[in-house]
């Protein structure tokens, strides 16, 4: 099985464990933007300014993630670093290295050596990162299913650290952590968000009016559920998920917490509910482990928890139905959407 950075070539994987990865955890999905190809010249051109006399002997394109363009880049000293190129958003590489100096300290995090957003070097802002040796949990619960217990028991830990930087509302956040607020409605945008999704004809014609018609009757008799969700927002990963987890491939400890590009100013049940989107390929144990590490690391739930996370993760994928025009999204959409709402 080939991993570089916690990314896994399924095609590796033993038939039977592939077949029930195919079906969770975003295998399959298109990748939002295309993938920058770049000559070891190039990468070399790049990296000079930040490290001078050292020369690049190797580069290895990370395969994975869906929005941005990832190389292992090792030079003659067997040194390694991360480059991250940004396709997806040019100002998303500043508020990660806000988020990472903030965090660096309190969660296990990949530290930020340096960054361009000039645009001069290749037509795209970019940052160099520190390399950790790891693999992503998305492969290790391939691999190791039954030894990840403790490792779901970490998870509670990082999303009770976020709750310290608390914010005036729910939004987006720039690179300073000023919030644009979503539009609220009955203090909480996804219900509104959901419901202008639904009224969709791409949402429609994605997943089918009728599924259509089942979601709006879920969240209409939860409406009560949304109020509770954002009292006190706060900063919210906004990926949470095996493939953005790094861990120790012998111990399978929890190494680094990657990709913070979509944080934003929300709520810890965003976080929970990415989560546990996927619970059906975990191992049982796990689940109840990483909810006994949230309650140890001192969050308190609400009583409905669950149904609350459920909600909130059904706005993304009502979201990714409403957005995507890959089969494989919406299929595996439909599918999570009728396990939520059926």
């Amino acid at each position: 099985m080939r991993c570089y950075f916690g990314y896994i070539d399924v095609c590796d994987c033993e038939t039977s464990q592939r077949l029930i990865f195919m079906s969770a955890m975003k295998y399959g999905w298109q990748r939002l933007n295309p993938v920058v190809e770049l000559a070891q010249q190039q990468v070399t051109d790049i990296l000079r300014p930040f490290f001078p006399g050292q020369k690049v002997r190797d580069i290895q394109l990370l395969s994975g993630g869906l929005a941005n363009t990832s190389y292992c880049c090792i030079f003659h000293n067997d040194r390694k670093v991360l480059l991250r190129v940004y396709t997806r958003d040019a100002n998303s590489c500043l508020l990660e290295k806000t988020i990472h100096d903030l965090l660096q300290h309190g969660i296990p995090i990949a530290e930020i050596l340096h960054m361009d957003t000039s645009k001069n070097i290749i037509p795209y802002s970019f940052a160099v990162m520190q390399w950790i040796d790891g693999i992503s949990l998305r492969e290790a619960i391939i691999r190791e299913p039954q030894r990840l217990a403790q490792t779901f028991f970490q998870l509670g830990f990082p999303l009770y650290y976020l709750q310290k930087y608390r914010f005036e509302e729910v939004g987006m956040l720039d690179e300073n952590l000023n919030v644009t607020p979503f539009i609220m409605e009955e203090r909480n945008p996804f219900f509104r968000y959901v419901k202008e999704c639904l009224q969709s004809t791409t949402t429609q014609k994605n997943i089918g009016e009728s599924l259509c018609e089942k979601i709006d009757s879920y969240i209409d008799v939860r409406r009560g559920l949304y109020r509770e969700i954002f009292h006190h927002p706060h900063l919210t990963h906004g990926d949470y998920n095996p493939a953005n987890v790094l861990v120790c491939p012998r111990t399978f400890r929890v190494v680094a917490i990657l990709d913070w590009e979509f944080a934003f100013s929300g709520s810890f049940y965003c976080d929970i509910g990415n989560m546990l989107r996927d619970e059906e390929v975990y191992v049982e144990n796990c689940v109840a482990q990483f909810i006994c590490g949230l309650q140890e690391a001192g969050i308190k739930l609400h009583d409905n928890w669950r149904e609350m996370c459920k909600l909130v993760d059904l706005t993304s994928l009502v979201g990714f139905a409403h957005t995507s025009n890959c089969e494989k999204v919406i299929e595996d959409v439909v599918h999570l959407i009728k396990r939520t709402v059926l």
